[in-house]
């Protein structure tokens, strides 16, 4: 799974450093999050149906939503380290070569260190 996960991101990194120069950062950004809401829905649906079948209710799935805290830290991330660093990756990617962006992304978690 590590290695598929691997080169997943690889394909990833390649395939958007291809497209970086024919799309704006923006559409880009609204595909991917479109394409990860579709399939986050998916799971989701699975994961209902797999609790309401097994004698549960939906509220089990995430005894945080009530929170408001909770909801606030969720939108600030995804609206910053998510959103706008996904911006920021895809103009460098337009400057730089998939090899060079992959190897700087793969060191994230030095940086985040």
């Amino acid at each position: 799974m590590i290695l598929l996960g691997a080169l997943s991101w690889s394909a990833y990194i390649f395939r958007t450093s291809q497209i970086a120069n024919k799309y704006s950062e923006l559409d880009l950004q609204f595909t991917k999050t479109a394409i990860l809401a579709g399939m986050y829905g998916i799971w989701f649906l699975f994961e209902a149906l797999s609790t309401l079948k097994s004698g549960g209710t939906l509220l089990q799935l995430w005894s945080g939503f009530q929170s408001i805290p909770v909801w606030i830290l969720l939108a600030y991330s995804a609206v910053g380290p998510g959103a706008i660093a996904d911006l920021l990756q895809q103009q460098g990617q337009k400057e730089v070569t998939a090899s060079e962006s992959n190897i700087i992304l793969c060191m994230e978690s030095i940086f985040a260190a």
